[in-house]
């Protein structure tokens, strides 16, 4: 799993518990950490890949 993948997958596990957060019981802080995540997704995503970072198919 590419770290882009596992990012995205943070945020959006994250968001969920933002949903579920009522306001003042930890729903901001929630709603940060997926933001943060996505923005390292974003980051993650821009990079080039390194040559040879492509596994060849079994």
């Amino acid at each position: 799993m590419r770290r882009t993948e596992y990012y995205r997958a943070e945020a959006e596990r994250v968001q969920q518990l933002a949903e579920e957060s009522a306001p003042g019981c930890g729903r901001e802080q929630f709603e940060r950490v997926a933001a943060e995540y996505r923005s390292l997704a974003d980051y993650y995503d821009a990079l080039p890949e390194p040559p040879g970072a492509r596994a060849a198919p079994h």
